[in-house]
């Protein structure tokens, strides 16, 4: 009787294990190319009780919501900046939260997706505070209860317009960036698009902010080529070419008058690098 009864113990022992291994799926998931990017590109993201949509986003983004990465931490093949709508069904009771995990499952499955993770030394601009009095606009987070997560953004020739959820949101547009209720890690994830390099935060501050960044015309033009480049899509070898030696002393100069400071220097960062995915995704 005891060794039935320790059997029985260790099998729903490795049942458990077995159920905890399982990754949280979608229900129903169809993805497929999106529209051709014209003069605007839409994306969008959102999350309810029952539904995930997402719209024309890179297929690279899915990884980096899927694995929490910043741009400078996925490095992979040329279709990853090819885009895709996500229509799924999200099973009852899961909450935002199991997004990541749901997107894992789905990347694994339809695309097959394969990756390792190692450390790479890369030349960094990292955000600290500067020897004078900080002047950022601290601002209280959203405190309201909202079971539903909506995020999205367009963009096109003069500029783009973010809504990260949960009241952030920034502007690049007219010579400036403008954000709302940012933390410092959303200040430098998207930031970096617009620049030569990762930005890592080394502020240690907690927060949420409103802020401006203003920059000269010709800042703003090189950094908005930057993001062209950054996203995938083709300039003129000209632009290219004056983009290998250009800079954006206004956007540092901007930083400094909030008391905070860019600060070249290299350090180890963690990467993940895509060994195999699928140009397209398995059937629905």
């Amino acid at each position: 009787m005891l060794v039935l009864d320790c059997m029985r113990v260790f099998a729903m022992f490795l049942f458990g294990l077995a159920a905890v291994a399982q990754p949280l799926r979608f229900e129903v998931a169809s993805v497929r190319p999106s529209e051709p990017v014209l003069n605007q590109v839409s994306v969008g993201l959102t999350m309810d009780r029952n539904a995930v949509r997402i719209t024309s986003l890179p297929l690279g983004y899915y990884i980096r919501i899927a694995y929490d990465l910043k741009a400078s931490q996925l490095i992979g093949p040329p279709n990853l900046q090819d885009r895709f709508d996500l229509a799924a069904t999200v099973p009852e009771g899961v909450t935002q939260d199991k997004l990541p995990e749901m997107l894992q499952a789905m990347l694994a499955e339809r695309f097959q997706l394969k990756f390792h993770r190692e450390n790479r030394d890369m030349q960094v601009y990292a955000l600290i505070q500067g020897k004078g009095p900080l002047r950022l606009k601290e601002v209280a987070p959203t405190t309201e209860e909202d079971t539903a997560l909506t995020a999205g953004g367009t963009g096109s020739s003069q500029g783009i317009s973010v809504n990260l959820g949960n009241g952030a949101s920034f502007t690049f547009a007219n010579n400036r960036f403008d954000g709302k209720k940012l933390d410092l890690k959303q200040v430098v994830d998207e930031l970096e698009q617009f620049v030569d390099r990762p930005i890592v935060d080394q502020t240690n501050l907690k927060g949420r902010y409103d802020f401006t960044l203003e920059m000269t015309p010709e800042d703003f033009q090189t950094m908005r080529a930057r993001a062209s480049v950054n996203a995938g899509f083709p300039l003129p070898s000209q632009i290219m070419q004056r983009l290998d030696t250009a800079q954006f002393p206004s956007l540092f100069e901007a930083f400094e008058r909030l008391g905070m400071k860019l600060d070249g220097k290299k350090v180890g960062v963690s990467v993940v690098v895509v060994d195999g995915i699928l140009k397209a995704p398995t059937e629905n």
